[in-house]
This record gives structure tokens, C-alpha cells and sequence, in this order.
């Protein structure tokens, strides 16, 4: 261990003070009490320097074991910060429903929700495969049951329940006034099946398919 600067001196001091007492005996009780004060200084020294020392290492150690626990801490700040936030979606059965509706003129339903009170038409392919069906002006909407057949003498079949929203179908064209007032609601069925109701090949809509032997 290296040894303290006082250290030496006292050494030093004791060292001339021994050789005078040999050479002046009456001189011991002097030299005596300074080694004894110089010692007593060194020793006071040597304790205070140990004690700072000691603490100092301690502080040092304190801070070493401290960085892995606050390394550990920031780790886990990090991992709550990256935990994922729990939102609740919107159920996709609800947010379909709340969308409106787009409204048509015409809609094809069972004919068990047909009101009983509804009219029931039957199209014949021996009249062109044209038919007409006549309303009083302010009816709507129109319950319909329509049917098809290929004669007069031939079996009808069934082309659908329908509602006819006859106010929508007269602005957008569709339909024709009659000239006893009333409304006309033309219908045709094609070589392939297709019913469609309307004015003409240009001006109609499709609502059904029937085929007839």
C-alpha cells in the first residue's frame, strides 16, 4: 500500500528525535511528547481518509446496482406505452342497418305478403304479349298479383307478387294517362321470359322471369 506523505514525515521526525535522545539524554521527555502528537495526528488522518474512501465506493456501488433497475423501469414504461388500446368496433350488422335504404318503384315481394285486397292480373302472349292494366288516378301504392299465360285456353303461371309504387313510376315516366282519367300500367313479356313493366322497349323495367311451354 502506498504510504501517506504525513506518514513519512512522522517517520522522518521520530527517526532525528531517537538520535538525540541518544546523544542528549535530559532531551527524551520533549521528543517524547511531539512523535507521540505527530502519531496521534497521522493516525486521525489515515481514519478520516479511509472513512471517505469507504463512502465514496459506496456511492459508487449504489449507482451501479441502481442503473439495472432503472434500466428495468424504462423498459417497462416502454412495454405499457406499446400495449394495444381496446377500442369497440361498430358491430357491422348495425352500421348495414342504419345505412338508408334506397327507395324503388317497384318491388317484388311473396305473394302470402300481399294484403288480400289487391288486384290480380293475368298477361296473355295472344294479345302481342302485351297487357294493360288500368288504375283510378290516386291509387297508390298498387298490391299486385300478376300472372302469365301463353292463350286463352293454356294454364297461367305465376310471375310474382309485387307494389307498385305508381306515383314514382308516373314522374320517372313509366307509366301513361288514360283517357278516361285514370292511369294505364303496360306490361310485356319477351321471347327469352323477361316481364317488364313500362311505356316501350326504351322505357321499361324488369321485374320478373316466366316461362311458359
Amino acid at each position: 500500500m502506498k504510504q501517506d506523505p504525513l506518514n513519512q514525515i512522522t517517520e522522518l521526525i521520530c527517526g532525528i528525535a531517537d538520535r538525540c535522545i541518544r546523544l542528549i539524554p535530559g532531551s527524551y521527555p520533549f521528543f517524547r511528547y511531539m512523535c507521540g502528537l505527530l502519531h496521534s495526528v497521522s493516525a486521525t488522518d489515515a481514519k478520516r481518509q479511509a472513512k471517505e474512501e469507504s463512502a465514496g465506493a459506496g456511492f459508487i456501488n449504489k449507482e451501479v446496482d441502481a442503473g439495472p433497475v432503472l434500466a428495468r423501469k424504462a423498459d417497462d414504461a416502454g412495454l405499457e406505452s406499446r400495449e394495444p388500446i381496446d377500442v369497440d368496433p361498430e358491430p357491422i350488422g348495425e352500421a348495414v342497418a342504419s345505412l338508408p335504404r334506397s327507395p324503388h318503384p317497384v318491388e317484388k315481394v311473396p305473394i302470402d305478403e300481399l294484403p288480400a285486397e289487391r288486384r290480380c292480373w293475368t298477361g296473355n302472349d295472344a294479345n302481342r304479349r302485351n297487357y294493360h292494366g288500368r288504375i283510378p288516378e290516386g291509387e297508390n301504392p298498387v298490391h299486385l298479383e300478376l300472372h302469365w299465360k301463353k292463350n286463352g285456353k293454356a294454364p297461367r303461371k305465376l310471375v310474382g307478387g309485387f307494389i307498385l309504387d305508381v306515383a314514382a313510376l308516373a314522374k320517372e315516366g313509366y307509366l301513361t294517362q288514360d283517357s278516361s282519367g285514370g292511369i294505364r300500367i303496360r306490361f310485356i313479356r319477351e321471347s327469352d321470359g323477361y316481364v317488364y313493366i313500362g311505356r316501350g322497349s326504351d322505357k321499361r323495367i324488369p321485374i320478373g322471369k316466366v316461362v311458359l311451354a
